[in-house]
């Protein structure tokens, strides 16, 4: 039960700070919404029993690729002053409506996974056997 909560945290974090990174209007603290987001996935690797990824996580993601963006963004920064006209479509609305989308799918595919598993598992088990068969030849 306290995996559970666990998983459902650390997952809820990983959502929360994806559209944290969508929806920030300063570049800077995008970025550091990435490194959180990449942290707490290679927490999720540890949690489900694979710290080599969770390492390489940390190593490649969270450490070299984010250090290459803020990089970047400091390269860029021109400092210049806001533009006179703003977009009114684009608002930070949409980082949580595509979070609510995908949180919708994700209760979807629970939902089925848990109404009909037999199915599934008959659905697939003809298509496994044919690939098995496949490969042993």
């Amino acid at each position: 039960m306290i995996e559970a909560i666990a998983f459902y945290f650390i997952a809820a974090c990983i959502l929360g700070f994806a559209v944290l990174v969508v929806s920030t209007k300063d570049t800077v603290h995008s970025v550091l919404f990435l490194v959180l987001d990449f942290l707490f996935v290679s927490a999720l690797y540890v949690m489900l029993g694979a710290p080599f990824l969770a390492v390489i996580q940390v190593l490649v993601y969270a450490g070299g690729i984010v250090v290459l963006y803020l990089f970047v963004v400091m390269l860029v920064n021109l400092k210049r002053p806001p533009e006179a006209h703003q977009d009114p479509h684009r608002r930070s609305k949409l980082g949580f409506g595509l979070a609510g989308a995908v949180l919708a799918e994700f209760a979807v595919i629970v939902f089925y996974g848990y109404a009909r598993p037999s199915q599934a598992i008959a659905a697939t088990a003809p298509m496994m056997r044919a690939a098995f068969s496949r490969a042993s030849r």
